[in-house]
């Protein structure tokens, strides 16, 4: 035998889906001659084999033994395809004796049947018999043709389960597989030799050449044809006669099988590397695209494994057996549970990524397959974050799967599926708090659905990893972090409906939740204010029931009042940190710059009124917050320096008789955002900065 060689096949790439069949298709042929291994190397398909190209070219023509694939279940496409392969046939009885021996077994399995000679009485009779035609063809049909029917489709509970890479069963609309795979075989093996050479040497190389007018399924959308494809209102379907014929042969690889839990006494179908349809992560996804109780809009989607060492066809074979990706204590169910599946798995199977395809009505009634990114195969530490979730996400996926919800139930629910897709593609910290945007509006939205069960908490790991170092963040954790205080409750119950017994739970009636989503950061966080501070009053508690464990730092908050941040992203990220067990001062915080931000005199003043330390003595007082309420900032101004003064802190411009007077410019975005800013709670530390910044020390004193 002649030395190996690695081939590299610019004409076979991970996509389009039919480049990707095609590639399993060759390797199958192939391995009937030699021992020939394969592997991916940046996204191109590379053979170690004796043969050329131009020697694969040839086998392919004077050697290959088609898969003998049929379709009897759409009986006039099968007499269609029948009349084209008795020709193949004629030709080379010897060769192609597997596809003569397996269309005379098909007449009399039909025979058996009872299948009227007619072709409209004979299609009645097997639309109504498919799932006996179907358990007559696995069991009477030679072996080889068994693959390719348990790739069409299994029989579950009595009833057919079709793959999503074969459509309907072998068919999309019009078009039947087996119908057009004869065509093709015809017009390759039989006539112009010089032309199919040519034509299965360009398959391989990707090299361009004169394409036939045949008609391609949407598993290669580049040469599906139809409107406004290439020039002129509607374009013929172009392909490469090969392309097809080599895909169809991968395509076996996909064969079903019935699988079983310990505990279920029936099977269900399982089809390798298949889930159902996420409609995210790709650039034509639309809310329709899931199923809306008529005609899908996805079929499902394909996860097709990539490999980067060499292997056999029979350890490729054996990948597909197994043909599941494990997401918890089950196999991977949707496209999002796939995507987070693989990066949990690890590379101990010898699979580097997984290139992802959705099939979608994109086409009038058929369905196109569009490519819908690369996910690596890692062991990503912060999987385990995403798993807090699951419980939690359960309830909403039924919720929708059984009742009529509303359009933005399924948004919000869709959002969060997209943020998680998009972490799962390249694991960046943005896409992670972007996860943790979308749980926040999906829990606000469910506030108020008694039956939902709250989000209970999530691990103090999520700050860390979801710190993107912004002064929004750190603003929103540290009013996220705000504690109860023996009635006074936590800050979560002034943001959502919900009440702490033994857990959490949903509390539509609650008098304490003030925060509206239809309403501003500031003007939520005056609500939250007042209502704290009236709690505060009713519990006759010294001091404003706003201490944090995570305080705001100063630089964080003079941004704040000067009008200079993301005013929404800080609102979207307080429900969502306010579920994070945050019992504990965080460690976990990054440094606000602040050494050139000038502290507002009258946010130092004001906020000198209202300390966490009880011992200072200062009262917890309404009248400034009143005056701030009502846009009084100059007489909240003066009333606060009076206050201070009373308390033994005599701000630095004091004097007496001028306390009524307007002593200082207050920015028009600082008075906006004023009585919010009060809400923030701050350190010791800077508590001490506020009093050197505008309090008159004692050794100046007269």
């Amino acid at each position: 035998m002649d030395k190996q060689q690695a081939i590299y096949l610019d004409g076979c790439k991970t996509t389009p889906l039919s480049s990707y069949l095609k590639a399993l298709g060759l390797l199958r042929i192939l391995s009937k001659e030699e021992q020939v291994t394969a592997s991916w190397e940046n996204d191109i398909f590379v053979l170690r084999t004796s043969m050329s190209v131009d020697k694969i070219a040839d086998y392919l023509l004077t050697k290959y033994n088609p898969t003998p694939i049929i379709g009897p279940w759409s009986y006039n496409k099968y007499e269609s395809a029948k009349a084209n392969l008795l020709q193949i046939i004629e030709s080379d009885r010897n060769r192609f004796k597997t596809y003569d021996e397996t269309l005379a077994k098909m007449n009399e399995i039909l025979t058996e049947m009872g299948i009227p000679t007619g072709k409209e009485d004979a299609k009645k009779v097997i639309d109504k018999n498919k799932t006996m035609l179907l358990k007559m063809c696995r069991n009477h049909l030679p072996d080889c043709v068994v693959p390719w029917i348990d790739a069409v489709g299994i029989i579950e509970k009595d009833k057919p389960r079709y793959a999503p890479i074969l459509g309907s069963g072998g068919n999309d609309g019009n078009f039947d597989m087996s119908e057009n795979f004869a065509k093709n075989l015809k017009s390759m093996l039989i006539g112009d030799d010089k032309n199919s050479r040519m034509l299965a040497r360009t398959a391989l190389t990707g090299q361009e050449s004169r394409l036939e007018n045949i008609t391609m399924m949407g598993h290669n959308p580049n040469g599906g044809g139809g409107p406004n494809y290439g020039n002129g209102f509607s374009g013929k379907s172009l392909s490469n006669p090969w392309e097809y014929i080599l895909m169809m042969e991968g395509i076996v690889l996909f064969a079903g099988s019935i699988t079983r839990r310990k505990s279920a006494s029936t099977g269900k179908a399982s089809f390798p590397f298949s889930s159902n349809a996420s409609n995210v992560g790709y650039h034509t996804a639309t809310i329709d695209d899931t199923d809306d109780g008529s005609e899908p809009q996805s079929k499902g989607e394909i996860w097709a494994p990539v490999w980067d060492q060499p292997a056999t066809y029979d350890e490729i074979l054996h990948l597909f057996g197994e043909g599941r990706v494990q997401f918890g204590r089950r196999s991977a169910q949707t496209g999002v549970e796939f995507a987070r599946a693989i990066i949990t798995m690890g590379t101990d199977k010898g699979i580097s990524k997984f290139q992802r395809f959705c099939m979608l009505k994109r086409k009038g009634k058929a369905y196109m397959t569009i490519g819908a990114g690369s996910f690596d195969v890692t062991n990503d530490q912060n999987a385990d974050l995403l798993s807090e979730l699951d419980e939690w996400i359960d309830q909403f996926t039924k919720k929708i799967r059984v009742e009529k919800q509303s359009g933005s139930l399924k948004r919000l629910k869709r959002s969060l599926d997209a943020s998680m897709i998009k972490y799962c593609s390249n694991r960046k910290k943005p896409q992670l708090l972007q996860i943790l945007i979308n749980v926040g509006r999906l829990e606000r939205y469910a506030s108020q659905q008694v039956e939902l069960r709250p989000l209970q908490k999530l691990t103090r790991k999520w700050l860390a990893e979801c710190n993107d170092g912004s002064a929004e963040f750190r603003l929103a954790a540290s009013i996220a972090s705000i504690q109860g205080h023996s009635s006074v409750g936590i800050i979560r119950v002034n943001i959502e409906y919900v009440k702490r017994e033994v857990e959490w739970k949903r509390d539509k009636n609650s008098i304490y939740c003030v925060w509206k989503e239809d309403d501003t950061l500031i003007r939520n966080m005056e609500r939250v204010l007042q209502r704290r501070f009236l709690d505060g009053k009713m519990s006759s508690h010294k001091t404003m029931p706003i201490h944090g464990t995570m305080p705001a730092q100063v630089g964080d908050i003079v941004q704040f009042l000067n009008g200079e941040l993301d005013e929404s992203k800080i609102r979207d990220l307080v429900l969502p940190l306010s579920i994070i067990d945050n019992e504990y001062t965080s460690e976990d915080r990054s440094e606000a710059d602040d050494r050139s931000k000038q502290i507002p005199e009258i946010y130092a003043i004001i906020k000198l009124l209202y300390p966490s330390n009880e011992d200072e003595g200062i009262p917890n007082e309404s009248s400034v917050l009143s005056m701030l309420h009502a846009g009084r900032h100059y007489d909240a101004f003066n009333k606060a320096k009076y206050m201070l003064r009373a308390h033994g802190m005599i701000p630095e411009n004091y004097n007496r008789g001028t306390s009524n007077k307007k002593t200082t410019t207050i920015a028009d975005s600082v008075k906006k955002r004023l009585l919010a800013s009060i809400l923030f709670p701050i350190s010791m530390k800077d508590r001490k900065k506020l009093i050197c910044t505008v309090i008159r020390q004692p050794e100046f004193e007269n």
